[in-house]
C-alpha cells in the first residue's frame, strides 16, 4: 500500500515529467481531492490496511480539520453523498479521536 508521502511524490514527479513534455501544466490533486478518494475509498482495518487511515489522518492535520462533518462536506464537494458508505465516516471519527488524543 502506498503512504500518502509516495503518492504526492510520484504525483509531482509525473506532473513535472508532463509538464516537461509540454503535455500538461504542473498540476497535482489538492489536499481536500486525495482526501476525498482516501475517505470514499476507505476500509477500517489494520496491519498494511491502517496506511489508508495514516493517510487520512495526514491529510485532516495537513488541512487543519477538527470535525467529522468538515471531512464529510469536503468529501461531498467531489463525490454524490450516497456513495459515502458509514463505515468511512466511522473511520474519520476514529482518526479524528486518534488525533485528539
Amino acid at each position: 500500500m502506498l503512504t500518502h508521502a509516495a503518492i504526492l511524490t510520484a504525483l509531482t514527479e509525473l506532473s513535472i515529467e508532463l509538464g516537461r513534455r509540454g503535455v500538461l501544466g504542473r498540476q497535482a490533486p489538492t489536499a481536500e481531492y486525495m482526501l476525498a478518494m482516501k475517505v470514499l475509498a476507505a476500509r477500517a482495518g489494520i496491519g498494511a490496511e491502517r496506511g489508508a487511515a495514516k493517510d487520512i489522518g495526514f491529510l485532516i492535520r495537513l488541512l487543519g480539520l477538527s470535525e467529522a462533518g468538515e471531512v464529510t462536506s469536503i468529501v461531498n464537494r467531489y463525490y454524490d453523498p450516497s456513495r459515502v458508505l458509514p463505515r468511512s465516516i466511522y473511520l474519520v471519527e476514529e482518526i479524528l479521536e486518534e488525533i485528539r488524543s
